[in-house]
């Protein structure tokens, strides 16, 4: 069945290939917006209930989803080349949606779903976590090793950008770890130019605040003084400079095309703006900050996420060992 979700002003709406509302999806999607969920994860989860009705073909055969039927699904999204995670994620869109619709649980028996002793935190190790008895459908995910970018290809992709605001957008990934949307979704309002902070709007409508380096705060004083237009009638921080769009505010596929225009550079193929965030956080884990501190400063729900980074560091662990093993050969041939 091929469904279509139409993106309204202020909803979204799942339909069929006659134009039809599917009832019971859309009240789904509209619990979620009443609960606060922001319009980005609404949309994920309509765009994960488009995969369960693409492969379901019926609405009506969600009542009759087993183990055996994730199965078939997982495997038609392996085979369509989707990553693990996005996998998992729709797993779990699924199992929320067939609970919204009959009141249980997925009804699903795994082989390793049974005895499981407690465990601890791993990051804590002291709190015990008591075992859940609910069994969830998941595939693996392999361990990603992220690189971040070199000294050398910071410097190189500096050097490309001429604006103030091109500059103080890449700062604010590359020395406070913002995500690109929450670099979007700054308003004037957020910014302390007097205590040199700056209020985050990130994930879940979650704030937080963050200090700012001097060297962001002077790019955006000299953005605000010579750049932004003075016709502006938005609050948000960063707009368009140029064209038809010009004074409104700046978005996604404007943010990503100031890196996209500098994959030509080479060393630069691979730079995206996440990128810079994740450099941003194997910089701070390599130079010794706590985890606790680096998780509230990317602003991370789990402190498994900021973990990553901490293994990340573990290749300067090796080029000091490294060094100081050649030192101690030194000092033994003397």
């Amino acid at each position: 069945m091929k469904v279509r979700l139409i993106y309204g002003k202020d909803r979204l709406l799942l339909t069929d290939s006659r134009g039809r509302a599917l009832r019971e999806a859309n009240k789904f999607l509209t619990t979620l917006r009443v609960r606060g969920l922001s319009s980005h994860t609404v949309r994920a989860y309509a765009q994960d209930l488009q995969h369960l009705f693409s492969w379901l073909h019926s609405p009506a055969k969600i009542r009759l989803l087993d183990m055996t039927n994730l199965c078939e699904f997982i495997d038609r999204q392996r085979k369509a080349n989707s990553s693990p995670r996005s996998i998992n994620r729709r797993l779990s869109t699924i199992g929320l949606f067939y609970r919204f619709v009959t009141g249980k649980p997925l009804p699903i028996s795994l082989p390793w779903s049974g005895y499981r002793a407690r465990t601890r935190d791993r990051s804590l190790g002291v709190h015990r976590i008591p075992h859940k008895d609910s069994a969830r459908m998941r595939v693996k995910v392999p361990r990603e090793l992220i690189i971040p970018l070199t000294t050398e290809q910071v410097q190189s992709l500096i050097k490309h950008f001429v604006r103030y605001r091109d500059l103080a957008i890449c700062y604010l990934m590359l020395l406070c770890g913002l995500r690109a949307q929450e670099v979007l979704n700054i308003e004037k309002g957020d910014l302390q130019p007097l205590d040199k902070t700056l209020r985050v709007h990130g994930k879940g409508n979650k704030e937080r605040i963050l200090p700012l380096p001097e060297i962001v705060c002077d790019l955006v004083a000299k953005y605000l003084s010579f750049e932004r237009p003075t016709d502006c009638c938005t609050n948000s921080l960063f707009v368009a400079l140029q064209g038809s769009q010009r004074g409104k505010p700046m978005t996604v596929a404007g943010l990503r095309s100031l890196f996209r225009t500098r994959r030509s550079t080479p060393g630069l193929a691979n730079v995206h703006p996440h990128l810079l965030r994740h450099t941003f956080g194997s910089t701070m884990a390599s130079r010794g900050i706590s985890l606790p501190i680096l998780q509230r400063m990317m602003g991370h729900a789990f402190p498994e996420t900021t973990m990553q980074y901490v293994n990340l560091a573990m290749s300067d662990v090796v080029e000091q060992f490294r060094q100081a093993t050649a030192k101690a050969a030194e000092s033994t041939d003397r």
